[in-house]
């Protein structure tokens, strides 16, 4: 049997809803200036690449970055918009999961850039599918967002499995929901935020403006298209000691 991978296009639409949500609860509650990885790559029919000598990698769908004092904190964020949970009966686990050619990719892009990859996972829906409820699982699945490491995720696999959909079959890595949670917010608190706009925006001005100060206070790099050494005298004086690429604490939630 061939086997493919799920099209970009067929589910962009349906995964920026849960990575909008995602998106405005980091900006919001975390305080993350974000860093889209796919606008550029919509017309191609692609999600988004780490372009490195001669391979490109699938890339997570946002690069993070946090000003903390003079600390400026890096990392990759996945975000995944999921309806429900599935009933893994011969377990008796929910589980949750994502494309294997994908994960696999997030793995090498963490190595080659040093910078952790986080993967979240939104659920919205309490309600057990027909099938799953035919299979023995409860009356209600777990919702919210859930956050982990990929490092994290890596040890505490369950399996890898395809399933098949309309003659083609998908590769997937899966996980159990206790290992992830608790969540790390509900879904109705991530909804409430991307419902409302004028926070979002007033939120996101004062702090693109607090780190616009931050950055003239601490480090100027100056940008003179007429001196083509100005970039690397600012960065020989600053002092990179303060940028982290990766946490020390892996398992540190988001």
């Amino acid at each position: 049997m061939t086997t493919y991978r799920k099209n970009f296009n067929d589910c962009y639409a349906y995964g920026r809803i849960g990575e909008g949500s995602i998106a405005k609860w980091a900006r919001k509650v975390k305080k993350e200036i974000l860093l889209p990885a796919y606008e550029i790559e919509i017309p191609s029919g692609k999600g988004p690449r780490l372009l490195l000598d001669g391979y490109e990698l699938i890339a997570p769908d946002f690069y993070a970055i946090r000003i903390d004092g003079t600390t400026v904190l890096c990392k990759w964020i996945e975000a995944k918009h999921k309806t429900r949970f599935t009933w893994h009966f011969m377990s008796g686990n929910w589980q949750t999961g994502i494309d294997r050619r994908h994960y696999e990719d997030y793995l090498q892009v963490q190595e080659v850039t040093q910078t952790i990859v986080y993967i979240m996972f939104l659920h919205r829906s309490n309600i057990p599918s027909e099938k799953d409820l035919a299979k023995g699982s409860p009356c209600t699945c777990p919702t919210g967002l859930y956050c982990r490491s990929i490092d994290y995720l890596k040890m505490h696999e369950h399996h890898k499995d395809s399933y098949e959909k309309d003659g083609r079959e998908y590769p997937m890595v899966y996980w159990n929901e206790r290992p992830l949670g608790p969540p790390i917010a509900t879904f109705d608190e991530v909804n409430a935020i991307s419902s409302s706009p004028n926070v979002i925006a007033e939120t996101l001005k004062t702090k693109l403006a607090a780190t616009l100060q931050q950055l003239e206070n601490t480090y100027f790099i100056p940008d003179d298209d007429n001196d083509p050494y100005a970039w690397e005298r600012g960065m020989q004086e600053a002092d990179r000691t303060s940028i982290i690429m990766a946490n020390d604490d892996e398992e540190q939630l988001l």
